[in-house]
């Protein structure tokens, strides 16, 4: 999955954008049909649980405080919350075709 996040990301530096403003509902769809067949939301958990892990490798003091780090993330760093950002994100960043294309690729990488 960490794959199709590097491509997307150099994708989006080169990427001509077809519509100036807001985006489509079709490419506001096609961004949210992408972001879930790359299971976006699960990845949210594993970062949170990756930051915890590398935010106590730098001060191990903070080691019995882990599960505290990890319920904060739970509550504050949410789908409900950062999901309509990320469609936001990926909708302004690409094409519908872009998108389209990209999750054609991540549904066929994930069989």
């Amino acid at each position: 999955m960490r794959l199709v996040f590097i491509v997307l990301a150099i994708v989006v530096i080169g990427s001509p954008v077809a519509a100036a403003g807001a985006p489509s509902e079709a490419r506001m769809q096609a961004a949210t049909i992408l972001l879930h067949t790359i299971e976006l939301q699960n990845e949210m958990a594993v970062g949170a649980s990756s930051m915890a892990d590398a935010m106590i490798q730098q001060n191990p003091m903070l080691g019995p405080y882990r599960d505290v780090i990890l319920r904060w993330a739970a509550s504050f760093i949410t789908w409900k919350v950062f999901g309509p950002k990320y469609v936001a994100l990926y909708a302004d960043s690409f094409t519908t075709d872009e998108l389209e294309r990209a999750e054609a690729a991540a549904s066929a990488h994930s069989r």
